[in-house]
């Protein structure tokens, strides 16, 4: 089961876990199947655990969809939506594929170091 851990940390904490990464793959060892996204500023994390994103994890968690179905489903507007998946497509949580849209891992991790 693929894990995205979704976290806050520092530039210096990003370029390390590159590094551990890398040394696995100079060693030739296998990748683990987990990923992350990292925030620098926990307000910018903040504003990706919105409730509209919120709910739109849930429905795609539910069921992958077209972007007129979960627009449907989430009785929003469409072109909001597409706004809201671009941005998760972006990050690396959400990919698009044949129309369709879908989380790109099982279980997702939250951490924040707030202060």
């Amino acid at each position: 089961m693929k894990t995205t851990t979704i976290k806050t940390g520092s530039v210096a904490e990003f370029m390390e876990e590159g590094r551990m990464i890398a040394r696995l793959i100079d060693q030739q060892l296998p990748l683990p199947e987990l990923s992350s996204i990292s925030f620098e500023d926990p307000e910018d994390l903040l504003v990706l655990l919105r409730a509209d994103n919120l709910a739109l994890f849930r429905a795609l968690k539910q069921q992958p969809d077209s972007l007129s179905g979960i627009a449907a489903r989430l009785q929003r507007d469409p072109d909001t939506v597409r706004h809201d998946v671009d941005e998760l497509a972006r990050l690396g949580i959400v990919s698009i594929a044949q129309g369709t849209i879908q989380l790109t891992a099982q279980k997702f991790k939250l951490e924040a170091d707030l202060i």
